[in-house]
């Protein structure tokens, strides 16, 4: 579930230029991973669907479950960015970034730290986020985040912008679900609006944003199916 990322701070001005921001974006690869895993970690600290998932003071638990999926799920599809202070993992259309054999190994390296609660709201969330995926294809955010220092900034807009590029050369709809209702202006902001919410039993809910396909003459390179992964998404202060 992307996404989806994390702190939730209401987005505050763009003209903060007393922030120090790294803002030049670049694809992610395995030696990111762990500064990827860290800005996730930082951006979904307080985030409401994370915390329902792990509890309240499980930084390190969050940080070796973000830094398994985007080593052995997202990065290896291509479409992760990072810019040091933001990251953005994207799966692409038609690619399935939870191989099966991808669950028997993050049961082998984190089920001992996790408590049979923690498990049990791990496997719903996983289960709910493909119940709702959209069937039609599409570029789908899994996780978005912005450092805590960061936010209001504009240095999470300006890294989806950049990641849009592509969605937008494929001529593709975009979908995500954003963990956290206060980061639902920044999707609007940026393209996305609400197509459905969906409720966690005894839990948060999931907010649903699709961004409809831009059309222009430059041909498509991507087609296929897009799948769910099994991992939260979400979205971040940006």
């Amino acid at each position: 579930m992307h996404a989806e990322s994390r702190g939730q701070v209401p987005i505050g001005s763009h003209g903060c230029n007393h922030v120090d921001v790294q803002d030049e974006p670049r694809r992610a690869t395995l030696e990111d991973a762990v500064d990827v895993a860290e800005i996730l970690t930082d951006g979904f600290t307080a985030d409401p669907v994370m915390l329902w998932v792990f509890g309240q003071d499980s930084q390190d638990l969050m940080r070796a479950n973000f830094e398994f999926i985007v080593r052995e799920a997202f990065i290896p599809l291509g479409a992760t960015w990072t810019t040091g202070t933001c990251c953005a993992a994207w799966t692409p259309p038609g690619r399935d970034p939870w191989a099966a054999e991808l669950s028997d190994r993050f049961l082998s390296q984190l089920g001992p730290r996790l408590s049979r609660a923690q498990l049990d709201r791990l496997i719903t969330l996983n289960v709910l986020t493909a119940e709702i995926h959209p069937r039609e294809t599409h570029w789908y955010l899994g996780m978005i985040a912005t450092r805590h220092h960061a936010h209001g900034s504009g240095a999470g807009s300006r890294l989806l912008q950049h990641t849009l590029r592509q969605v937008d050369a494929d001529r593709l709809p975009a979908y995500l679900e954003s963990t956290n209702a206060a980061n639902v202006p920044f999707y609007e902001r940026n393209g996305f609006a609400v197509c459905g919410t969906a409720e966690l039993p005894d839990g948060p809910s999931l907010t649903q944003l699709s961004r409809p396909a831009v059309h222009h003459s430059t041909p498509s390179k991507s087609s296929g199916g897009s799948t769910s992964v099994l991992t939260g998404s979400g979205a971040a202060g940006r």
